[in-house]
Protein backbone atom coordinates (compact mmCIF):
# COMPACT_ATOMS: atom_id res chain seq x y z
CA UNK A 1 0.00 0.00 0.00
CA UNK A 2 1.02 3.79 -0.07
CA UNK A 3 1.85 5.67 2.42
CA UNK A 4 3.08 9.07 3.26
CA UNK A 5 5.75 9.96 5.69
CA UNK A 6 6.26 12.90 8.07
CA UNK A 7 7.59 14.94 5.32
CA UNK A 8 4.64 14.27 3.10
CA UNK A 9 6.41 11.98 0.75
CA UNK A 10 4.41 8.92 -0.55
CA UNK A 11 6.02 5.31 -0.25
CA UNK A 12 5.21 1.86 -0.40
CA UNK A 13 4.48 -0.14 2.47
CA UNK A 14 4.28 -2.99 3.92
CA UNK A 15 1.45 -3.49 6.64
CA UNK A 16 1.29 -6.34 8.78
CA UNK A 17 -1.75 -6.42 11.33
CA UNK A 18 -1.70 -8.71 14.30
CA UNK A 19 -4.53 -9.57 16.85
CA UNK A 20 -3.77 -9.80 20.46
CA UNK A 21 -6.12 -11.90 22.21
CA UNK A 22 -6.69 -12.72 26.11
CA UNK A 23 -7.27 -15.78 27.87
CA UNK A 24 -10.28 -16.58 26.76
CA UNK A 25 -9.49 -16.13 23.31
CA UNK A 26 -11.17 -13.10 22.58
CA UNK A 27 -9.51 -10.53 20.76
CA UNK A 28 -8.49 -6.96 22.58
CA UNK A 29 -5.72 -5.13 20.87
CA UNK A 30 -4.68 -5.33 17.08
CA UNK A 31 -0.53 -4.39 16.60
CA UNK A 32 0.35 -2.65 13.13
CA UNK A 33 3.65 -3.41 11.85
CA UNK A 34 4.63 -1.71 8.73
CA UNK A 35 8.04 -1.44 6.33
CA UNK A 36 9.10 0.49 3.61
CA UNK A 37 9.36 -1.73 0.90
CA UNK A 38 9.64 0.94 -2.00
CA UNK A 39 13.09 -0.24 -3.34
CA UNK A 40 11.38 -3.70 -3.43
CA UNK A 41 8.49 -2.77 -5.21
CA UNK A 42 10.22 -0.09 -7.79
CA UNK A 43 12.51 -2.85 -8.75
CA UNK A 44 9.83 -5.29 -9.33
CA UNK A 45 8.23 -2.41 -11.58
CA UNK A 46 11.50 -2.37 -13.44
CA UNK A 47 11.82 -5.87 -14.10
CA UNK A 48 8.11 -6.16 -15.26
CA UNK A 49 8.78 -2.93 -17.53
CA UNK A 50 11.99 -4.84 -18.69
CA UNK A 51 10.31 -8.56 -19.15
CA UNK A 52 7.48 -6.38 -21.29
CA UNK A 53 10.03 -5.03 -23.21
CA UNK A 54 11.79 -8.19 -23.75
CA UNK A 55 7.98 -10.15 -24.51
CA UNK A 56 7.56 -7.02 -27.41
CA UNK A 57 10.78 -7.16 -29.32
CA UNK A 58 11.28 -9.36 -32.44
CA UNK A 59 14.42 -10.46 -31.63
CA UNK A 60 15.05 -14.10 -29.57
CA UNK A 61 16.13 -13.47 -26.26
CA UNK A 62 17.30 -16.04 -23.79
CA UNK A 63 18.40 -16.62 -20.24
CA UNK A 64 20.59 -19.12 -19.04
CA UNK A 65 23.14 -20.21 -16.76
CA UNK A 66 26.94 -20.66 -16.62
CA UNK A 67 26.06 -24.27 -17.15
CA UNK A 68 23.72 -23.64 -19.98
CA UNK A 69 20.43 -24.27 -18.17
CA UNK A 70 17.61 -22.38 -20.10
CA UNK A 71 16.05 -19.94 -17.35
CA UNK A 72 14.30 -17.89 -19.71
CA UNK A 73 12.66 -17.40 -23.41
CA UNK A 74 11.19 -14.59 -25.14
CA UNK A 75 7.96 -15.09 -27.30
CA UNK A 76 10.03 -14.14 -29.82
CA UNK A 77 11.85 -16.88 -29.30
CA UNK A 78 9.10 -19.57 -28.98
CA UNK A 79 7.97 -18.44 -32.50
CA UNK A 80 11.37 -18.23 -33.80
CA UNK A 81 12.25 -22.28 -32.56
CA UNK A 82 8.92 -23.15 -33.51
CA UNK A 83 7.76 -24.31 -29.82
CA UNK A 84 4.38 -24.80 -28.93
CA UNK A 85 5.24 -22.99 -25.92
CA UNK A 86 8.30 -22.27 -23.50
CA UNK A 87 7.22 -24.87 -20.88
CA UNK A 88 9.14 -27.23 -24.17
CA UNK A 89 12.39 -25.87 -22.88
CA UNK A 90 12.12 -28.27 -19.44
CA UNK A 91 15.50 -29.38 -19.38
CA UNK A 92 17.02 -28.16 -22.69
CA UNK A 93 20.39 -25.99 -22.47
CA UNK A 94 21.35 -23.35 -24.41
CA UNK A 95 23.53 -25.55 -27.01
CA UNK A 96 20.96 -27.51 -27.64
CA UNK A 97 19.50 -24.82 -29.96
CA UNK A 98 22.02 -25.20 -32.08
CA UNK A 99 22.59 -27.70 -34.66
CA UNK A 100 26.33 -29.25 -34.65
CA UNK A 101 28.92 -29.62 -32.49
CA UNK A 102 30.99 -27.28 -34.41
CA UNK A 103 28.87 -24.71 -33.87
CA UNK A 104 28.87 -25.80 -30.21
CA UNK A 105 32.71 -25.07 -29.91
CA UNK A 106 32.58 -21.99 -31.27
CA UNK A 107 29.78 -20.88 -28.64
CA UNK A 108 31.77 -22.01 -25.52
CA UNK A 109 34.95 -20.07 -27.30
CA UNK A 110 32.29 -17.17 -27.21
CA UNK A 111 30.97 -17.33 -23.73
CA UNK A 112 34.58 -17.27 -22.52
CA UNK A 113 35.41 -14.27 -24.71
CA UNK A 114 32.00 -12.91 -23.20
CA UNK A 115 32.79 -13.38 -19.50
CA UNK A 116 36.27 -11.64 -20.52
CA UNK A 117 35.47 -8.48 -22.11
CA UNK A 118 31.43 -8.53 -21.56
CA UNK A 119 30.07 -9.59 -24.69
CA UNK A 120 30.58 -11.85 -27.92
CA UNK A 121 28.94 -11.71 -31.12
CA UNK A 122 28.98 -13.73 -34.68
CA UNK A 123 26.36 -15.19 -37.13
CA UNK A 124 25.49 -18.90 -36.47
CA UNK A 125 22.27 -21.24 -37.39
CA UNK A 126 19.86 -22.37 -34.96
CA UNK A 127 17.80 -25.07 -34.98
CA UNK A 128 14.03 -25.36 -34.72
CA UNK A 129 12.14 -27.45 -32.65
CA UNK A 130 10.71 -28.90 -36.35
CA UNK A 131 14.73 -29.57 -37.36
CA UNK A 132 14.69 -26.81 -39.92
CA UNK A 133 17.44 -24.38 -39.22
CA UNK A 134 17.67 -19.90 -39.13
CA UNK A 135 20.58 -18.55 -39.59
CA UNK A 136 21.22 -15.43 -36.97
CA UNK A 137 23.23 -12.72 -35.73
CA UNK A 138 23.90 -14.06 -32.33
CA UNK A 139 24.90 -11.34 -29.38
CA UNK A 140 26.13 -12.80 -25.90
CA UNK A 141 26.55 -10.84 -22.85
CA UNK A 142 28.21 -12.10 -19.39
CA UNK A 143 26.04 -10.73 -16.68
CA UNK A 144 27.97 -10.16 -12.77
CA UNK A 145 26.89 -9.41 -9.41
CA UNK A 146 27.64 -6.96 -7.24
CA UNK A 147 31.02 -8.63 -6.14
CA UNK A 148 32.02 -9.44 -10.34
CA UNK A 149 30.72 -12.80 -9.05
CA UNK A 150 29.73 -14.71 -13.11
CA UNK A 151 25.48 -14.49 -12.31
CA UNK A 152 24.59 -16.02 -15.78
CA UNK A 153 24.61 -15.08 -19.65
CA UNK A 154 22.11 -14.03 -21.44
CA UNK A 155 21.95 -14.08 -25.79
CA UNK A 156 19.88 -12.05 -28.75
CA UNK A 157 19.40 -13.85 -32.07
CA UNK A 158 18.15 -11.67 -35.01
CA UNK A 159 16.75 -13.87 -38.00
CA UNK A 160 18.89 -12.61 -40.74
CA UNK A 161 17.08 -15.45 -43.02
CA UNK A 162 15.61 -12.53 -45.51
CA UNK A 163 18.87 -10.29 -45.06
CA UNK A 164 21.10 -13.68 -46.57
CA UNK A 165 18.77 -14.25 -49.18
CA UNK A 166 18.79 -10.83 -50.58
CA UNK A 167 22.88 -10.97 -50.72
CA UNK A 168 22.52 -14.28 -52.62
CA UNK A 169 20.06 -12.47 -54.82
CA UNK A 170 22.42 -9.44 -54.88
CA UNK A 171 24.98 -12.01 -55.62
CA UNK A 172 23.61 -13.94 -58.38
CA UNK A 173 22.70 -11.18 -60.24
CA UNK A 174 26.09 -9.35 -60.20
CA UNK A 175 27.19 -13.20 -61.55
CA UNK A 176 24.66 -14.51 -63.88
CA UNK A 177 22.85 -13.49 -66.90
CA UNK A 178 19.77 -11.88 -66.03
CA UNK A 179 18.17 -13.47 -69.51
CA UNK A 180 19.32 -16.92 -69.46
CA UNK A 181 20.52 -17.27 -65.68
CA UNK A 182 23.92 -18.86 -67.02
CA UNK A 183 27.12 -17.29 -65.08
CA UNK A 184 28.41 -14.70 -66.75
CA UNK A 185 31.98 -13.47 -68.41
CA UNK A 186 33.62 -12.99 -64.69
CA UNK A 187 32.11 -16.05 -63.53
CA UNK A 188 33.57 -18.03 -66.55
CA UNK A 189 36.85 -16.09 -66.20
CA UNK A 190 37.23 -17.25 -62.87
CA UNK A 191 36.61 -20.85 -63.27
CA UNK A 192 38.68 -20.85 -66.46
CA UNK A 193 41.22 -19.74 -64.34
CA UNK A 194 41.04 -21.95 -61.39
CA UNK A 195 40.83 -24.73 -64.28
CA UNK A 196 44.16 -23.90 -65.07
CA UNK A 197 45.07 -23.86 -62.35
CA UNK A 198 44.44 -27.54 -61.20
CA UNK A 199 45.59 -28.22 -64.81
CA UNK A 200 49.41 -26.72 -64.34
CA UNK A 201 48.79 -29.25 -60.89
CA UNK A 202 48.15 -32.04 -62.43
CA UNK A 203 49.65 -31.86 -65.41
CA UNK A 204 45.85 -32.32 -67.32
CA UNK A 205 44.88 -30.00 -69.72
CA UNK A 206 41.80 -27.60 -69.50
CA UNK A 207 39.99 -26.20 -72.50
CA UNK A 208 37.68 -23.43 -73.27
CA UNK A 209 34.66 -22.80 -76.14
CA UNK A 210 34.21 -20.41 -77.91
CA UNK A 211 30.62 -20.60 -79.33
CA UNK A 212 28.28 -17.85 -81.69
CA UNK A 213 24.93 -18.75 -82.79
CA UNK A 214 24.88 -18.14 -86.28
CA UNK A 215 22.55 -15.70 -88.16
CA UNK A 216 21.34 -14.82 -84.72
CA UNK A 217 20.66 -11.45 -85.82
CA UNK A 218 18.78 -12.57 -89.12
CA UNK A 219 16.41 -14.77 -86.64
CA UNK A 220 16.01 -12.54 -83.65
CA UNK A 221 14.76 -9.54 -86.40
CA UNK A 222 12.42 -11.78 -88.77
CA UNK A 223 10.51 -13.54 -85.50
CA UNK A 224 10.92 -10.55 -83.08
CA UNK A 225 13.15 -9.98 -79.88
CA UNK A 226 10.67 -11.44 -77.69
CA UNK A 227 11.01 -15.08 -79.76
CA UNK A 228 14.83 -14.25 -79.89
CA UNK A 229 15.51 -13.48 -76.34
CA UNK A 230 13.01 -17.15 -75.80
CA UNK A 231 15.86 -18.48 -78.49
CA UNK A 232 18.60 -17.93 -76.17
CA UNK A 233 17.30 -19.03 -73.39
CA UNK A 234 16.30 -22.41 -74.89
CA UNK A 235 19.55 -22.49 -76.34
CA UNK A 236 21.39 -21.96 -72.75
CA UNK A 237 19.04 -25.01 -71.53
CA UNK A 238 20.31 -27.44 -74.62
CA UNK A 239 24.31 -25.97 -73.35
CA UNK A 240 22.93 -26.90 -70.39
CA UNK A 241 22.30 -30.59 -71.10
CA UNK A 242 25.06 -31.15 -72.68
CA UNK A 243 27.46 -30.74 -70.03
CA UNK A 244 29.24 -33.12 -68.11
CA UNK A 245 28.79 -31.92 -64.25
CA UNK A 246 31.95 -30.42 -63.77
CA UNK A 247 31.39 -28.20 -66.51
CA UNK A 248 30.49 -24.37 -66.58
CA UNK A 249 28.80 -23.04 -69.79
CA UNK A 250 28.42 -19.06 -69.42
CA UNK A 251 26.36 -16.29 -72.11
CA UNK A 252 29.67 -14.46 -72.84
CA UNK A 253 27.46 -11.49 -74.17
CA UNK A 254 25.22 -11.39 -77.11
CA UNK A 255 24.78 -13.88 -78.78
CA UNK A 256 27.76 -15.98 -77.95
CA UNK A 257 28.49 -18.49 -75.39
CA UNK A 258 31.83 -20.02 -73.53
CA UNK A 259 32.22 -23.39 -71.94
CA UNK A 260 35.31 -24.13 -69.56
CA UNK A 261 36.22 -27.93 -69.52
CA UNK A 262 38.89 -29.20 -67.10
CA UNK A 263 40.36 -32.31 -66.14
CA UNK A 264 41.25 -33.32 -69.50
CA UNK A 265 43.29 -36.60 -69.65
CA UNK A 266 43.72 -35.65 -73.97
CA UNK A 267 41.78 -33.58 -76.39
CA UNK A 268 39.98 -36.36 -78.19
CA UNK A 269 37.82 -36.05 -74.78
CA UNK A 270 36.01 -33.22 -76.05
CA UNK A 271 34.45 -35.20 -78.52
CA UNK A 272 31.72 -36.64 -76.65
CA UNK A 273 30.81 -32.60 -75.70
CA UNK A 274 30.66 -31.91 -79.46
CA UNK A 275 28.67 -34.70 -80.26
CA UNK A 276 25.84 -34.05 -77.18
CA UNK A 277 26.25 -29.89 -78.55
CA UNK A 278 25.66 -31.10 -82.22
CA UNK A 279 22.77 -33.83 -81.45
CA UNK A 280 20.95 -31.18 -79.35
CA UNK A 281 20.88 -28.53 -81.96
CA UNK A 282 19.90 -31.01 -84.38
CA UNK A 283 16.37 -30.09 -83.08
CA UNK A 284 14.05 -27.52 -84.15
CA UNK A 285 13.34 -24.77 -81.26
CA UNK A 286 9.54 -24.33 -81.35
CA UNK A 287 7.71 -20.74 -80.58
CA UNK A 288 4.16 -21.17 -80.97
CA UNK A 289 3.61 -21.67 -84.47
CA UNK A 290 7.45 -20.87 -85.30
CA UNK A 291 9.56 -23.43 -86.23
CA UNK A 292 13.41 -22.67 -86.72
CA UNK A 293 16.71 -24.32 -86.28
CA UNK A 294 20.12 -23.51 -85.26
CA UNK A 295 23.35 -23.69 -85.96
CA UNK A 296 26.47 -22.66 -83.74
CA UNK A 297 30.07 -22.03 -84.80
CA UNK A 298 32.39 -23.29 -82.03
CA UNK A 299 36.40 -22.55 -81.62
CA UNK A 300 38.28 -24.11 -79.15
CA UNK A 301 41.52 -23.22 -77.16
CA UNK A 302 43.02 -25.86 -75.12
CA UNK A 303 45.70 -25.21 -71.96
CA UNK A 304 48.92 -25.45 -72.26
CA UNK A 305 49.05 -25.41 -75.77
CA UNK A 306 46.74 -22.69 -76.91
CA UNK A 307 47.68 -20.62 -74.06
CA UNK A 308 49.07 -20.30 -70.52
CA UNK A 309 46.61 -17.66 -69.17
CA UNK A 310 42.52 -16.59 -69.00
CA UNK A 311 43.50 -13.46 -71.60
CA UNK A 312 45.59 -15.99 -73.95
CA UNK A 313 42.89 -18.82 -74.11
CA UNK A 314 39.82 -16.52 -74.39
CA UNK A 315 41.27 -14.76 -77.13
CA UNK A 316 42.61 -17.56 -78.88
CA UNK A 317 39.52 -19.82 -78.69
CA UNK A 318 37.67 -16.45 -80.33
CA UNK A 319 40.02 -16.47 -83.22
CA UNK A 320 39.33 -20.62 -83.93
CA UNK A 321 35.54 -19.23 -83.60
CA UNK A 322 35.80 -17.01 -86.07
CA UNK A 323 37.99 -19.36 -88.26
CA UNK A 324 35.04 -21.77 -87.86
CA UNK A 325 32.42 -19.69 -89.03
CA UNK A 326 34.18 -18.56 -92.21
CA UNK A 327 34.29 -22.42 -92.71
CA UNK A 328 30.18 -22.32 -93.05
CA UNK A 329 27.80 -22.66 -90.11
CA UNK A 330 27.71 -26.02 -87.76
CA UNK A 331 31.24 -26.27 -87.41
CA UNK A 332 34.10 -25.95 -85.03
CA UNK A 333 37.68 -25.53 -85.38
CA UNK A 334 40.79 -25.80 -82.62
CA UNK A 335 42.88 -23.09 -82.42
CA UNK A 336 46.00 -22.89 -84.31
CA UNK A 337 48.28 -20.27 -84.66
CA UNK A 338 48.63 -20.18 -88.17
CA UNK A 339 44.95 -18.57 -87.49
CA UNK A 340 46.44 -15.21 -86.15
CA UNK A 341 49.49 -15.36 -88.31
CA UNK A 342 47.01 -15.91 -91.44
CA UNK A 343 44.59 -12.96 -89.78
CA UNK A 344 47.84 -10.94 -89.35
CA UNK A 345 48.71 -11.34 -92.84
CA UNK A 346 44.89 -10.37 -94.17
CA UNK A 347 45.02 -7.13 -91.83
CA UNK A 348 48.30 -6.42 -93.79
CA UNK A 349 47.12 -6.57 -96.93
CA UNK A 350 43.84 -4.70 -95.77
CA UNK A 351 46.15 -1.90 -94.52
CA UNK A 352 47.89 -1.90 -97.95
CA UNK A 353 45.64 -1.82 -99.67
CA UNK A 354 44.00 1.24 -97.97
CA UNK A 355 47.23 3.44 -97.69
CA UNK A 356 47.58 2.37 -101.55
CA UNK A 357 44.18 3.67 -102.29
CA UNK A 358 44.40 6.96 -99.98
CA UNK A 359 47.80 7.57 -102.44
CA UNK A 360 45.65 7.04 -105.40
CA UNK A 361 43.44 9.33 -104.24
CA UNK A 362 45.70 11.98 -103.30
CA UNK A 363 47.33 12.14 -106.63
CA UNK A 364 44.20 12.04 -107.98
CA UNK A 365 43.28 15.39 -106.74
CA UNK A 366 46.78 16.67 -106.75
CA UNK A 367 46.19 15.91 -110.67
CA UNK A 368 43.02 17.98 -110.22
CA UNK A 369 44.16 21.12 -108.41
CA UNK A 370 46.86 21.22 -111.39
Amino acid sequence: MLNRNKYGETYHEEKTITPLKDTQGNITHYVSTGRDISEKVIAEQAQARLVAILEATPDLVVMFASEGQINYLNKSGVTLLKLKNADQLAGLKFFDLFPSNIVEQALRTGLGIAMEVGTWSSEVVMQAADGSEAPVSLVILAHYDSINRLSYFSAIARDISERMHFEAELKHQSTHDPLTQLPNRLVLEDRLATEIERARRLNCLAAVLFLDVNNFKRINDSLGHTIGDSLMQQIAIRLVLSLDSDDTVARYGGDEFAIVVGDLPNIDHLQGLLTRIRVEFERPFTFSEQVTYVTLSIGIAVYPYDGLEVDDLLRNAGTAMYWSKASGSNHYRFYAPKMNARSHERFNVRDRTKRRDKKQRILFCTTNRN
